[in-house]
């Protein structure tokens, strides 16, 4: 029974947990076409092509598991000679998996800017996707477990290792630049807090920028953390318990891993942009109410650079002067009376 336990009960438990990953990935798949119908046509024929793979790598898994527990059951020789629905499912769950890596290399790109980056993520992708295109036929046309893995053990590490490294690159380059885009938006906003000085729209803006970055930086690791244990863990069974099946099993479950964290991903703009929403607006009822207990006794402005360049010494503003020149030489803090100073614009949308 020990050996069931280790190749068929792994298996088994394999398929079932990727089941219902599914289900999950339907469930999301239904959230983004309700929530994002005006998105690139590209990343919803993308989003479309994942789930129907998905489904045809379901549909793989269910008939190894119906083939091995039932048509089959008792039949040992099945765990050598597995179905070929197992090597197919092996195939789709091959593209998927580089699919979605491809997008958040491209995402790399647009946060950092530095295409090479995303070139080395590509590439190492596009040779984990040539390898498991030719493990699954060779699997196919041989359909013998013990065999195939003997002889394509190498390229069974490569497959694996090329996917843990485009995971890791991935994943750690953007928490890097998120977090570099963090520190800088955050200099911007203590800078506009300490210049003052009818800087209300950049203070809301940076404040607005510091508060989505991290949410981001939340949502890198929440997805990544996963799938990056996932691909470790999968090489390292394979490496270390070769006589078994715990990597094929963890193997039927990476897909539906990846293809949760990226609609993960995208269906997060949903309360990125309520997070935002609500930022921006906390800010904007600060900077009213400062202005409004501002507004009714005479102030001090600081000098210009104008001023500066005239010598000119401040002098105590009223706030109920009539003098036309007032606006143009000085400026209240904030969103005050009409004509004394600019009103902030809309609210910035997040790309």
């Amino acid at each position: 029974m020990g050996a069931f336990d280790a190749s068929l009960g792994a298996l088994e438990i394999g398929i079932l947990i990727s089941i219902f990953l599914f289900g999950m990935v339907t469930v999301q798949t239904y959230i983004y076409y309700r929530n994002f119908a005006e998105d690139p046509r590209w990343m919803k024929v993308m989003v479309a092509s994942i789930w129907a793979l998905e489904l045809g790598h379901s549909i793989a898994v269910a008939h190894t598991l119906y083939i091995i527990t039932v048509s089959d059951f008792g039949n040992t020789r099945n765990l050598a000679y597995p179905p070929k629905s197992l090597f197919a499912s092996s195939l789709l769950s091959g593209i998927i998996t580089p699919v979605v890596q491809a997008f958040f290399a491209h995402r790399l790109h647009q946060i950092s800017r530095k295409l090479w980056i995303a070139i080395v993520c590509w590439f190492l992708l596009f040779l984990r996707c040539l390898s498991i295109i030719g493990l699954s036929t060779t699997g196919i046309i041989s359909n013998d477990l013990v065999a195939y893995e003997k002889k394509n053990g190498w390229l069974i590490v490569t497959v694996l290792t090329t996917g843990a490294a485009a995971d890791i690159v991935i994943s750690g380059s953007l928490c890097y630049f998120l977090l570099k885009n963090r520190s800088q938006s955050f200099n911007e906003y203590v800078f506009a807090l300490w210049t003052d000085g009818g800087t209300y729209q950049v203070n809301a803006l940076c404040n607005s920028t510091v508060v989505l970055i991290d949410r981001l930086i939340a949502l890198t690791l929440q997805t990544s953390l996963l799938t990056c244990l996932t691909t470790l863990a999968m090489l390292i069974c394979y490496l270390s318990m070769a006589s078994n099946d715990a990597w094929i099993a963890l193997y039927v479950v990476i897909s539906r891993i990846f293809s949760n964290s990226l609609l993960a991903s995208l269906n997060a703009r949903v309360d990125l942009r309520e997070i935002e929403k609500h930022t921006v607006s906390g800010n904007r009822s600060r900077a009213r109410r400062s202005a409004r207990m501002s507004a009714s006794v005479p102030m001090f402005e600081p000098i210009g650079a104008e001023m500066q360049k005239s010598r000119t010494p401040p002098r105590l503003i009223d706030s109920d002067s009539s003098d036309p020149t007032f606006t143009q030489q000085y400026k209240i803090s904030g969103d005050t009376e009409e004509g004394r100073s600019e009103r902030p614009s809309e609210d910035p949308s997040w790309a």
